[in-house]
């Protein structure tokens, strides 16, 4: 009710959140600016800068522990610079996740149902880890997790939805098609709402609005 008035007597809108509120500004009969859940995936192409396109994901995913919507959630990299991405990753804090540590921050933040845990909403990466857990250096800043290679496993897979917290998914493109097929597999894993994903997961999808490409010197949003 209180935001009901607040629209109504607005000369225009600027909202973020869930499709309700979406939905509420945009028949509020005034301009809106209207923006819903985030979820983006970010692709990493082999003549990126490596370095920059670090930083800038650092400083994102840092900020507020990434409960931002804008948040980079899923970053696919090109095969030739994997390996320089996840050093540099490395070298300036981040904290790359074995396959068992990976199943656990999965488990404890999406194994509960249809809703992300708010026990892992918003927490630092040394404190997400413990409640995991496991445990990482307390200077650590985010959780890099390796998902998996084959496609439909990954499009199910939790980590390539909204996390709200400071863990980046990876996948490693060994080629376009393999590139190409990725990102759709994260944008199809988002929106099946109501298809029953695996019963190991048991967490549905949620729709992203944003693809980012890093490339020398620049990011481009589309």
């Amino acid at each position: 009710m209180r935001l009901s008035r607040r629209l109504a007597s607005s000369k225009a809108a600027w909202v973020t959140g869930g499709p309700k509120i979406v939905k509420l500004a945009n028949q509020a009969g005034k301009p809106s600016l209207s923006v819903g859940p985030g979820n983006a995936p970010i692709y990493i192409h082999k003549t990126a800068d490596v370095r920059g396109a670090v930083v800038d994901i650092l400083i994102s995913k840092t900020f507020d522990s990434s409960v931002i919507c804008p948040a980079e959630q899923t970053c696919i990299i090109d095969d030739e610079i994997y390996d320089e991405m996840i050093a540099e990753f490395e070298r300036m804090g981040a904290r790359m996740l074995s396959p068992e540590e990976a199943a656990k921050i999965t488990e404890f933040a999406f194994g509960c149902g249809d809703k992300v845990s708010m026990d892992a909403v918003g927490q630092k990466a040394p404190e997400l880890a413990a409640r995991a857990g496991f445990s990482v250096p307390p200077g650590t800043k985010i959780l890099l997790a390796p998902l998996p290679s084959d496609l439909d496993e990954l499009a199910e897979h939790p980590l390539v939805q909204e996390k709200l917290m400071p863990v980046l998914g990876l996948v490693r493109a060994p080629d376009v098609v393999t590139r190409d097929a990725s990102l759709a597999a994260c944008a199809s894993g988002r929106t099946r709402r109501n298809r029953r994903p695996p019963r190991r997961f048991r967490r549905g999808r949620r729709r992203g609005e944003r693809r980012a490409f890093v490339r020398r010197g620049f990011t481009q949003h589309s």
